[in-house]
């Protein structure tokens, strides 16, 4: 790093760093894509320079977008073949993932000699061996949840902690009426919503147990409607939603919704997203693991709960202003324990949701707010990674 780019203040240095940020395009509609476009967006207010090597959302070439470069996929699944080489164009300082750290074998090829910044999700109830090796190569470790913080400390990983942030001055609450009226959705249903990623099986996001669950609720009340926002078939390894619909005695198209395939694929921009959350009366979040859970967090910083799994990252984010269900221990694929979620908790919670009385129910949403606040990304997430760079920067020096 260029000793003429250090400047003291009071015994402090400040340092504007030149980062290549791996991850998904900031335009992927995403978790990964969307903590992309905030730290594009709102880092280099601080005088850093980003560049982005994609590993999802551009392929071909290379392009300018708001004065932030970004670099096309490479020939290897997650751009692990052109990581340095970027790095020497971008002439970067440091690289920074934002990524499933297992995918992430850069920097153990001959050509790496680059700082590596791992900013990695743990989404299981322990560190997976295959995370734990990957981010022995790191230079520096950052955990997105308290959970992941905990659990890669307990594996002997030596971690901080940033949380992800969420731009709450879009996300907030607002009139549940109106936003049903532009969502052409019934204004005395009960709407419950689900905003997850229908990839890979058995499904992450637990959708036949939610699909399962909201029968039950149905049953009770004819006005009650399940949306879902994700590719409703095995597109991407997923689940078929129709199938699991019709042998839970329900119907695409009736008592389910499923989010239009066409804007689907091209992302809703962050104001549909809004009224979505607006409109819902509970967010189903009962996945097996997160490493986060950014869909949580938006849908409370718009007033509206969350049911989620009492495991990894979820408990921290919800507390006590959603439902936390409880379930049974699975091992996955990459070697870690996670939780598959009752179906029958599922359901009881949809149903308190329900019929929870009014006074209650604005207790609960103005304390979803309140939580909110504390992700925000432009007070909370920022100021902590310009405050880690610094440090990161004295430390080098």
């Amino acid at each position: 790093m260029e000793a003429g780019r250090f400047h003291s203040t009071s015994g402090l240095f400040e340092v504007n760093m030149r980062i290549l940020w791996v991850s998904n395009t900031p335009w992927s509609p995403t978790g990964y894509g969307n903590q992309t476009w905030l730290v594009c967006r709102m880092l280099p207010k601080l005088g850093h320079e980003l560049a982005v090597a994609a590993n999802y959302g551009l392929q071909g070439s290379r392009l300018d977008i708001g004065g932030v470069k970004i670099y096309p996929v490479g020939r290897d699944k997650f751009s692990n073949d052109v990581i340095q080489a970027y790095a020497d164009d971008w002439q970067a300082d440091v690289v920074i993932s934002l990524y499933d750290a297992w995918t992430l074998n850069f920097a153990k090829r001959e050509s790496w000699h680059n700082r590596w910044i791992a900013w990695a999700p743990v989404d299981t109830e322990k560190a997976s061996q295959p995370i734990i090796d990957s981010l022995h190569a790191a230079t520096r470790v950052v955990a997105y949840s308290k959970h992941g913080l905990r659990v890669l400390q307990e594996a002997g990983i030596d971690a901080a902690y940033i949380p992800h942030g969420i731009n709450t001055s879009s996300f907030m609450p607002g009139d549940k009426l109106e936003a049903r009226k532009l969502l052409n959705l019934p204004a005395d249903c009960f709407l419950v919503g689900m905003i997850a990623a229908n990839i890979g099986y058995p499904s992450r996001k637990s959708i036949p147990e939610v699909i399962m669950a909201f029968s039950s609720v149905y049953q009770q009340n004819d006005k009650a409607l399940l949306y879902l926002h994700m590719i409703p078939d095995e597109t991407h390894g997923g689940v078929n939603v129709n199938t699991i619909a019709k042998s839970a005695g329900l119907e695409v198209g009736k008592q389910i919704i499923v989010a239009n395939a066409f804007d689907y694929l091209l992302g809703y921009p962050e104001p549909a997203m809004v009224q979505l959350y607006r409109a819902m009366d509970v967010l189903a979040n009962p996945s097996t693991g997160e490493g986060f859970g950014i869909p949580i967090m938006e849908a409370m910083a718009c007033g509206t709960p969350v049911i989620g799994t009492n495991c990894t990252s979820m408990p921290e984010l919800i507390g006590s202003s959603g439902w936390l269900v409880e379930g049974e221990p699975f091992w996955e694929a990459q070697g870690g324990w996670r939780v598959t979620p009752h179906v029958y908790e599922i359901a009881d919670a949809m149903l308190n949701a329900m019929i929870e009385p009014r006074p209650e129910k604005e207790r609960r949403s103005q304390l979803c707010r309140v939580r909110a606040l504390e992700y925000d990304a432009e007070t909370i997430m920022i100021p902590a990674w310009n405050d880690f760079l610094q440090r990161f920067a004295a430390e080098a020096k």
